[in-house]
């Protein structure tokens, strides 16, 4: 990573702080990689994912499994809405996220019991704010290793986290954790996130999820 890029990311994390998150060690083992799903369109590609293009991790849901061993799609903000075209019929949930970010890491939990509680009805995303170089790619992986994913499909912003992700994902005040709610219609739903004063309680998510899963 450059120094100009490194000093970028300092300043904008330093920014997301003030906005609750917290930026944390990431150290990692070094030969954790991020392995994208065969044939998933890459950023700006116009071809749509397909309905086999889903991330191919095999442990049961709720189990833990190896770093090496989970695929981490990169996704771009407009392909968003292809991934919820997939899932037609069915409520989708991203959560957007960071290893750094203290209240991420302490929400994940309820991420992952949602994808559980609500198979049937929702399909959940997590897409991770980290850079994508090795040792971020590796702590995201490692992460997601030791927590568990559920019936979570893990993602990874395809350009990191810069102003100009956060700013393509619409993320509200450049805060996170951050949520996008789309129904069963596929049409965006609600947001989550953003406001400092009014944290993010599960309650409120469950609330949520609940009501556009019912309609």
């Amino acid at each position: 990573m450059s120094a100009h890029r490194h000093a970028r990311r300092f300043g904008f994390v330093a920014f997301l702080a003030l906005a609750g998150c917290t930026n944390g060690d990431t150290t990692a083992e070094p030969d954790t990689t991020v392995t994208p799903t065969p044939d998933f369109p890459a950023a700006g590609s116009d071809a749509q994912p397909g309905a086999s293009d889903e991330p191919t991790n095999k442990a049961p849901a709720g189990a833990k499994s190896d770093a090496a061993s989970i695929d981490i799609q990169q996704v771009s903000a407009g392909e968003l809405e292809q991934l919820v075209a997939q899932h037609k019929g069915k409520a989708v949930l991203f959560d957007f996220w960071a290893t750094w970010c203290v209240p991420c890491v302490e929400q994940y939990p309820h991420t992952v019991e949602l994808s559980k509680t609500h198979a049937d009805d929702l399909v959940v995303y997590t897409v991770s704010m980290d850079e994508t170089d090795e040792e971020s790619l590796a702590a995201v992986k490692k992460f997601h290793a030791k927590h568990g994913l559920g019936n979570v499909h893990p993602l990874i912003s395809a350009t990191g986290g810069d102003e100009a992700a956060y700013n393509g994902f619409d993320i509200t005040g450049g805060a996170l954790p951050h949520y996008k709610l789309f129904g069963r219609d596929g049409e965006l739903a609600t947001t989550l996130g953003g406001d400092v004063e009014d944290p993010i309680e599960p309650e409120k998510i469950d609330a949520a999820v609940e009501k556009v899963i019912g309609e």
